[in-house]
C-alpha cells in the first residue's frame, strides 16, 4: 500500500484549504487541470475546498492559461501551436479573446503585453498555498511575505541559473511525521519508482513536462517556486 494513502495528518481535514472555513463541499486539483494537458499526470494533489472558493478561481485560472498561451505564441488567435484546451476556451469565449487581444501592443521593441496582474497573482498564491498546505499539513491562509512573478525571458542567464538552483530540503531535514512530505521523503529515499508520484529533477517536481514544475522548502520559512509553461517563474514565501 502507498503510505501516502494513509492520510495520518488530519489537521486540515474538513476545512477549505483556501479560506479555512469548515464543511468544504467540493474538491480541487492542485494544479488545476486547465493548466495541464491530457493525459493528466497520475495522482494529482486533491484538496478540500468550499464551492465559493472553487468558483471564484475558475475564471481567473482560465484567463491565466489562455494569456500565457497567447503571449508564448504572440497572438490571441488560436492556431495549431496552441494548447488544445486554451484554443477551446478562446474559441468559446470571444470576450476573453478580445480582452487578451486588447492587452497586446506593438512598438519599436516588438510585441508587449499588459496582463491583469492581480488575477495572475491571485492564482499563483492559490497554487502555492495549496501545494504547501497539502504537503506539510499546515495552513497558509495569510498573505505571503514575498511574491515574485517574472517572465523567464526577462531574466538574465545568471538569474535563470540561480532560480533553477533549488535547495533540496530532504538532505537537511525530515518533514513532520505524518505529513505527505514526510512520506514523499521516505519514498524518494527508498528509490522505489513504482510508487513515485512525481518526476524529480534536481530538486524540481515535474508535474507535467514543459507545462508545470515546482519545488518547495521550509528550512528558512516556507517558500515555493512554480514555473508555468516554462515561461512564468514564480517564487512565494511565508515566514
Amino acid at each position: 500500500m502507498d503510505p501516502r494513502k494513509l492520510f495520518l495528518d488530519k489537521r486540515l481535514k474538513g476545512t477549505c484549504f483556501y479560506c479555512g472555513m469548515t464543511s468544504p463541499d467540493t474538491r480541487d486539483h492542485i494544479p488545476s487541470k486547465v493548466l495541464l494537458e491530457k493525459p493528466y499526470p497520475k495522482n494529482l494533489s486533491v484538496v478540500e475546498c468550499c464551492l465559493k472558493c472553487n468558483n471564484k478561481f475558475s475564471l481567473d485560472e482560465e484567463y491565466l492559461a489562455c494569456f500565457l498561451e497567447c503571449v508564448i505564441h504572440g497572438t490571441s488567435i488560436p492556431n495549431d501551436l496552441f494548447r488544445s484546451k486554451a484554443s477551446k476556451i478562446l474559441t468559446h469565449k470571444p470576450n476573453l479573446q478580445s480582452q487578451i487581444f486588447n492587452s497586446k501592443s506593438i512598438g519599436a521593441n516588438g510585441i508587449t503585453w499588459a496582463p491583469e496582474q492581480e488575477r495572475i497573482k491571485k492564482i499563483v498564491i492559490k497554487l502555492a498555498r495549496g501545494h504547501l498546505s497539502f504537503a506539510l499539513g499546515n495552513n497558509y491562509l495569510s498573505i505571503p511575505t514575498s511574491i515574485d512573478i517574472i517572465p523567464i525571458p526577462f531574466l538574465t542567464e545568471d538569474q535563470l541559473h540561480n532560480y533553477n538552483q533549488v535547495h533540496n530540503f530532504k538532505s537537511e531535514l525530515v518533514p513532520e511525521l505524518g505529513s505527505r512530505a514526510f512520506f514523499d521523503t521516505i519514498i524518494s529515499n527508498s528509490n522505489d519508482t513504482d510508487i513515485s508520484i512525481s518526476n524529480s529533477n534536481n530538486g524540481w517536481n515535474i508535474v507535467q513536462k514543459n507545462m508545470y514544475r515546482l519545488s518547495f522548502d521550509y528550512t528558512y520559512g516556507s517558500w515555493v517556486k512554480i514555473v508555468l509553461r516554462e515561461y512564468l517563474a514564480c517564487t512565494l514565501k511565508w515566514n
